[in-house]
């Protein structure tokens, strides 16, 4: 049987997410070593310490890089704990998405508290609707939602169920 339209699909934008992932990790984690570097962000902006963020962030997309590669490849030998993988894999860029939605929010939040107003300009909110970083939560939660959809069906289940062959 030849593999569904669905799992090439999958199969490619996984790949992208895992390569945003790893840069992803590797900013967090070049953040975390510049604030921990000596004299770097010493002043009453940053006051030296580490931003909880950064470590989480660190620490989310390192996990989602490994399960991720590692689902991939169950995903291109048909092996059948990848179907599940990908349905709680879909969960988790639910959860991933609420989250970036929830931290861009209060960078809007504190953006609007340091510029000391409380009102939004046109131009600023259609600033913000093009701008790419708005709409990343939005296409994160898509995707889990489509890979949560799409690994339940019947069809896809009887697709890992089979032997490759």
């Amino acid at each position: 049987m030849r593999r569904p339209w669905g799992i090439h699909l999958a199969i490619n934008l996984l790949g992208v997410l895992i390569l945003l992932e790893v840069v992803a990790s590797g900013i967090a984690f070049l953040l975390i070593s510049v604030d921990r570097a000596a004299g770097f962000f010493k002043g009453p902006t940053r006051p030296g310490w580490i931003d909880p963020f950064e470590v989480e962030a660190a620490i989310v997309f390192t996990i989602m890089t490994i399960w991720g590669a590692w689902t991939q490849v169950g995903l291109m030998r048909r092996w059948p704990w990848a179907r599940r993988s990908m349905v709680a894999m879909g969960g988790a860029y639910v959860c991933l998405g609420a989250w970036l939605a929830s931290e861009w929010l209060q960078s809007v939040l504190r953006s609007l508290v340091i510029a000391n107003t409380t009102s939004l300009r046109l131009r600023d909110i259609s600033l913000m609707l093009v701008h790419p970083f708005t709409w990343m939560p939005v296409l994160t939660v898509a995707n889990g939602i489509w890979w949560m959809v799409y690994f339940q069906r019947e069809a896809t289940k009887r697709f890992f169920a089979q032997k490759p062959g």
